[in-house]
């Protein structure tokens, strides 16, 4: 029974990501982002290192894979990959010094750019 469920939250999961706009992709990536600093924090604090260095490996490739979908032909690309670059410089560092105090301001400046996708999100659907 708990294989089935298991099975069907993956497959919705696969196809929520499937179906999903470019715009709602990048929400997920920062959520997913959100999700493995705060489960670094509590994995560090718990003594989980190894736990807490394969969010901070995973939450480095998600980064990596919202600068490399940038058009970096757009004047608003070239303002996005300082701070993609400073939230993976973060990610590094915080992963080599296994220092909980940098997750929160780290935390907080993603979650404002999830906030700022948002309001482009939303605008974007009220024009269509």
């Amino acid at each position: 029974m708990v294989a089935k469920q298991t099975d069907t939250v993956a497959a919705y999961r696969r196809n929520s990501i499937l179906t999903a706009s470019p715009m709602d992709l990048i929400l997920m990536l920062f959520d997913g982002i959100r999700k493995d600093l705060l489960q670094t924090k509590a994995a560090l604090e718990r003594g989980q290192i190894e736990t807490a260095h394969a969010k901070l490996m995973n939450a480095q490739a998600i980064i990596t894979e919202l600068l490399n979908s940038l058009d970096l032909k757009l004047d608003l690309a070239q303002g996005i990959v300082p701070v993609y670059d400073f939230i993976y410089t973060e990610l590094v560092e915080i992963n080599t010094s296994k220092d909980t105090a940098r997750i929160d301001p780290l935390l907080e400046l993603v979650s404002e750019w999830r906030e700022i996708w948002q309001a482009v999100a939303d605008s974007t659907h009220m024009e269509s």
